[in-house]
């Protein structure tokens, strides 16, 4: 008897499931807008995804900002992510912005960001969802600007910066380790160089050392800097993983909120440490839950 009901129970689950599911597709519960432009530029454009089920209660929002080396990538890397988030009940935005091949510098990569971010706080009003934290997160050419925009526009964000997110992002380019120990140290130091807008390389690298800490994330943080999560592979040839240590240290010394994730056996892509992965999802979630307060 108590195999049959068992059973029965299963059976009934699975179909539940199933109806939700059909339901699911014929109502979906994430209103998307997407190719929302904010400037004349083709690359000034965001798609924005706004939970429907708990609109009235969604008060936060996930940037997701895309990684390719400030010269390529694109906001649709991180749609899955963005319509898994609204479905929890946030919001959520990926960002296309000027980048190096348009002149752009990292100034106007945290201007686009600006822009968005205003553009995406007034469509929000307008469907209901009045949007008071966000969270900062990226990959790569990503996580650095996540982190620069979250230390250096904490007080000028149009939205309240309640947490920074980075996997693999370049935090300090003082640091000479950086290039030398890089794969592609001339392409890395020809990247920098458009970053910042003055060509340097390893002979003249000390001459641009303002420049180069006016792009560098470590150089904005204090005591009141907000909580963040750094994901660094050990085996990275492109950012070195002593880039993350030293946002935790200097995080750690400034006495702010800093949690550091070293994947022992990844390299850029931090795809081979899954036990890590896992644990970065899980302090996402826990930084969601504490950091926006649901």
């Amino acid at each position: 008897m108590a195999g049959f009901i068992k059973k029965i129970c299963s059976v009934f689950l699975a179909v539940i499931t199933a109806v939700s599911s059909f339901f699911g597709l014929l109502f979906p519960q994430v209103t998307v807008f997407t190719d929302l432009s904010y400037g004349s530029s083709a690359a000034q454009k965001v798609d924005l995804y706004l939970p429907k089920t708990r609109a009235a209660g969604c008060t936060a929002i996930v940037v997701y900002i895309h990684g390719g080396a400030w010269t390529a990538g694109d906001k649709n890397t991180y749609d899955s992510a963005c319509k898994k988030t609204a479905e929890q009940g946030y919001a959520a935005v990926t960002v296309n912005y000027r980048m190096l091949g348009e002149g752009a510098t990292w100034v106007d990569m945290l201007g686009d960001i600006t822009t968005a971010l205003n553009l995406v706080k007034t469509t929000a009003a307008e469907n209901g969802i009045t949007l008071k934290k966000a969270a900062f997160t990226g990959a790569s050419a990503g996580g650095h600007l996540a982190m620069l925009y979250s230390f250096k526009n904490q007080y000028s964000s149009p939205i309240e910066v309640a947490f920074c997110a980075s996997q693999c992002g370049p935090s300090d380019f003082t640091d000479i380790g950086l290039y030398e120990n890089s794969a592609d140290s001339v392409s890395l130091y020809s990247i920098v160089s458009s970053l910042i807008n003055q060509n340097f390389d390893k002979s003249t690298f000390y001459d641009f050392i303002p420049q180069l800490q006016a792009a560098s994330p470590v150089a904005y943080i204090t005591k009141d800097s907000p909580p963040t999560i750094v994901a660094q592979g050990e085996k990275d040839p492109i950012v070195k993983y002593t880039q993350g240590i030293e946002i935790y240290d200097t995080f750690t010394k400034a006495g702010a909120h800093c949690d550091l994730i070293l994947y022992p056996n990844s390299d850029h892509g931090l795809s081979s440490d899954p036990d890590c992965s896992a644990r970065y999802d899980k302090l996402f979630k826990e930084y969601e839950l504490k950091y926006f307060g649901y």
